[in-house]
């Protein structure tokens, strides 16, 4: 959803203040919503011809391989030594080609676990290879991080106009995307009952879903007296309510809701 509010923005940006034409410098282009530094070098370099790096998570394994870059990935310092090779790389007259290739070379033989090095046309360039140990980069610091639980309660509630869902603000997690209504983390049923004027009476189902950087339980309740539904303009009844676009946890939770007969 993001994506795709940063699309409309930058194509309404365009046509503001470029004539409806993409701009040809790496600046001009990161000064539009959603282009970062990577978007903005393959852009320019493989669109206008510019000499400008692009360093993706491809090119950052080529290059660290080939400089055997022994700080650790994201640090400044590998950052800065990626970057300073890829734009020395870009400076010539074929910019695009070269980032390019660099990609290319990335997602076929300088794989992260079965890099096929005999077939690498920098195999005699390369300082990973020269060391006899190419997976030890990009390198990165083995670490257990525990993910913290975020818990969410969602209410149940069927109208003749359908399932009602309410849309999560624009920012944040799962931003713009509907679900059931909610409130998440400490106290989250007694808040929802508090905003939606009703006592939230049984629990009809659980989800727990699995995110990269958290761990998401959630709980669907029916409510009595009837909610008085007071915030009705985030509010819409959907009579699909799976075709409404959703969050992977609120869909999970509107299936085990039906599921569970509701």
């Amino acid at each position: 959803y993001s994506r795709a509010r940063n699309l409309h923005a930058a194509a309404r940006r365009l046509v503001a203040e470029h004539g409806a034409q993409l701009p040809t410098t790496v600046d001009a282009l990161q000064a539009l919503p959603g282009i970062g530094r990577y978007t903005a070098g393959a852009i320019a370099s493989i669109a206008f011809g510019k000499p400008a790096p692009a360093v993706d998570g491809n090119v950052e394994r080529v290059l660290s391989r080939l400089l055997a870059i022994d700080a650790e990935a994201g640090s400044t310092a590998a950052q800065r030594r990626l970057w300073d090779m890829a734009a020395e790389l870009a400076a010539c007259d074929r910019p695009g080609e070269i980032n390019q290739a660099l990609m290319d070379l990335g997602a076929t033989i300088c794989t992260p676990l079965t890099p096929t090095c005999g077939n690498c046309p920098l195999r005699r360039s390369c300082a990973a290879r020269a060391e006899g140990d190419p997976l030890r980069y990009p390198r990165r610091s083995p670490r257990r991080v525990e993910r913290p639980t975020l818990r969410l309660t969602f209410l149940w509630y069927r109208t003749r106009s359908g399932v009602w869902l309410e849309r999560r603000p624009l920012r944040g997690l799962w931003a713009g995307l509907w679900q059931l209504p909610g409130e998440e983390g400490p106290r989250s049923r007694a808040r929802l009952a508090q905003r939606l004027g009703a006592r939230l009476t049984r629990r009809i189902a659980g989800v727990r879903h699995e995110l990269s950087h958290r761990i998401v339980l959630a709980s669907i309740y029916t409510a009595s007296p009837t909610p008085t539904l007071r915030h009705r303009a985030t509010l819409r009844g959907f009579a699909e309510p799976l075709g409404a676009p959703l969050s992977a946890v609120a869909r999970r939770a509107i299936i085990a809701a039906l599921d569970a007969g509701a």
